[in-house]
């Protein structure tokens, strides 16, 4: 737990509240884990244990992250339940404009819909570059850092 008061959260909160748009300010920066650094590992193949719920069938539903094409998340999206370090190998699934286009780069809006974990967002592959995060079942449009410049994506 970190020593820091609560002013200075505030403070975070504020910022990173400030780098999306109205609707996520649920938003929260978070360092990257250990782990991530070095890859997804054991993340891909189970999560906690068991299958990985509906990871890139095309469906948004509880336990995943879901990137968007627009910005009012109203046209194709990705859907996420493990951690990627490269955007740049998935498309956009679902039925909609953009649909089959390359995720990294593209997209405008997030949804975290897992109940317990925090999805991390970040401009550079390897879960580098500028990162920003979503706090469980909370998104949003991306502010111009992340619209249209996230690369990979993790959970913490």
């Amino acid at each position: 737990m970190s020593t820091e008061t609560k002013p200075g959260r505030r403070r975070l909160r504020r910022s990173v509240t400030a780098a999306f748009g109205i609707g996520a300010i649920a938003a929260l920066v978070l360092p990257a884990p250990a782990q991530a650094a070095t890859g997804a590992s054991a993340a891909n193949t189970t999560r906690a244990g068991s299958a990985l719920l509906g990871h890139q069938d095309g469906v948004c539903t509880g336990g995943e992250f879901c990137l968007y094409q627009n910005i009012l998340a109203t046209q194709s999206f990705s859907d996420f339940a493990v951690n990627d370090p490269n955007l740049f190998d998935n498309v956009y699934l679902s039925p909609g404009t953009g649909q089959g286009t390359v995720v990294a780069n593209n997209s405008r809006f997030g949804r975290n819909n897992d109940a317990t974990r925090s999805a991390v967002i970040c401009t550079d592959v390897n879960y580098t570059g500028s990162c920003a995060g979503f706090v469980p079942n909370s998104g949003g449009a991306f502010n111009v850092t992340y619209r249209g410049n996230v690369e990979s994506l993790y959970f913490s």
